[in-house]
């Protein structure tokens, strides 16, 4: 899968059309709260980490924008079967 077919995919998973300009918020709110979660990344002289802060921040940025649109964020359960309302 290439990156624009992932983000298509996730959107789907929301019922967010990708061509509909007014939802444009919310797939950054999504793209927010995917970067908060992911991990640091170090390879040899390369690196990329974001302190605690940067990511509570942008984590409650991304979570009160979908708010404002009535999307409810998919949390995945400790045994990593994720969950969302309506299904």
């Amino acid at each position: 899968m290439d990156d624009e077919d992932k983000a298509n995919l996730i959107l789907a998973m929301y019922d967010i059309d990708p061509q509909a300009a007014d939802k444009l918020q919310a797939s950054m709110a999504l793209g927010m709260i995917e970067k908060a979660d992911d991990i640091d990344y170090k390879q040899l002289s390369t690196s990329e980490t974001l302190s605690d802060t940067s990511r509570k921040s942008l984590r409650k940025r991304g979570m009160g924008i979908l708010d404002k649109y009535g999307i409810q964020y998919i949390q995945p359960k400790q045994d990593n079967i994720i969950i969302g309302g309506g299904f």
